[in-house]
């Protein structure tokens, strides 16, 4: 099944199972399974461990923004940035 033939909330399921963000447009959901699918699953952030990385098309960078943290309230910034990271293996939806 191609990306364009899936629903918004069929991607979205995909994204929740790599934990990857699943927030966006319908092309940026797919545009995110299909990066995944191929170069595999973005980790958790390295250095704060909360943050979810960023991948950069243009420049090749991964780095991470940072998180919200619930307890105080406030956005917790990171700066990590790396060309090199390894990314895990993407876990496909089940067929029905």
């Amino acid at each position: 099944k191609t990306n364009s033939a899936c629903t918004t909330a069929q991607l979205q399921a995909e994204l929740v199972l790599n934990s990857q963000v699943r927030t966006g447009k319908k092309e940026e959901l797919c545009q995110r399974v299909a990066e995944g699918r191929v170069l595999g699953a973005l980790p958790a952030c390295p250095r704060c461990e909360r943050g979810q990385i960023h991948w950069s098309r243009i420049g090749g960078w991964h780095s991470c923004p940072g998180y919200f943290d619930k307890d105080a309230g406030a956005t917790k910034r990171c700066n990590f940035r790396a060309q090199e990271l390894k990314r895990g293996k993407w876990k496909a939806k089940a067929k029905k």
